[in-house]
């Protein structure tokens, strides 16, 4: 007999604390309370981990969405810690564009977040910087699917006086997703510790954004 959803979560929730452990061992480490805080984004890669391993694809989504305007906010020069587009995209840009090995721009990124956060959905009406059309995106959970979605809009790609019509959409797995966000935080983590001036930026960050939130250090 299957698990349901419900029964997957518990399965998955019950296994969250061996993926903290195996989070931290797989990042830079920090002292102090940066140590403290970066523990505690320790348990949103959780969360996002324990979303995709029960396929809740769009709560997943929203929480790699939110973690990079906090990645972006935190890795930001500059005494302010406050997210914005422009921290967003040069994030994504910097840290995660290459690891999803596609076209896809952090513009695009940046209005697929927009979609997900503001409407729960791929849609979003965000104008690109380049002035060029939105493109669509389809969201997939699994990579054999995401490679069957490849294949279907490549056979359906309109042809005009013989010449193909890029198709204006394209694919994204949640898994993919995620794995670009985790290995971009860890890179974050390390490129931080090379740079003295930044990582005492990051560390006020980290103070700033705990500063009313007082939470044990998992």
């Amino acid at each position: 007999m299957s698990l349901c959803p419900n029964e997957r979560l518990i399965v998955a929730s019950e296994l969250s604390a061996s993926v903290v452990a195996h989070n931290v061992a797989q990042r830079a480490a920090f002292t102090g309370g940066t140590e403290n805080g970066v523990r505690n984004f320790d348990t949103l890669r959780t969360a996002i981990a324990v979303c995709v391993s029960c396929n809740c694809a769009m709560p997943a989504l929203l929480l790699i969405y939110a973690g990079i305007d906090i990645a972006g906010a935190l890795y930001a020069p500059g005494t302010e810690y406050r997210a914005t587009g422009d921290k967003f995209k040069a994030w994504v840009s910097q840290f995660m564009v290459a690891k999803l090995g596609k076209a896809v721009t952090a513009d695009e990124l940046w209005g697929a977040r927009c979609g997900v956060v503001h409407v729960y959905g791929p849609s979003s009406n965000h104008p690109l910087a380049s002035g060029a059309p939105q493109r669509k995106i389809s969201y997939v959970t699994f990579t054999s699917e995401k490679e069957k979605w490849a294949q279907t809009m490549q056979e359906l790609e309109k042809v005009n006086n013989g010449q193909p019509v890029a198709p204006n959409s394209f694919v994204l797995s949640v898994q993919e997703l995620a794995a670009a966000f985790d290995a971009g935080w860890n890179e974050m983590l390390s490129e931080v510790q090379k740079d003295a001036a930044r990582l005492a930026t990051f560390e006020a960050h980290c103070d700033e954004q705990f500063e009313n939130m007082r939470l044990p250090a998992l």
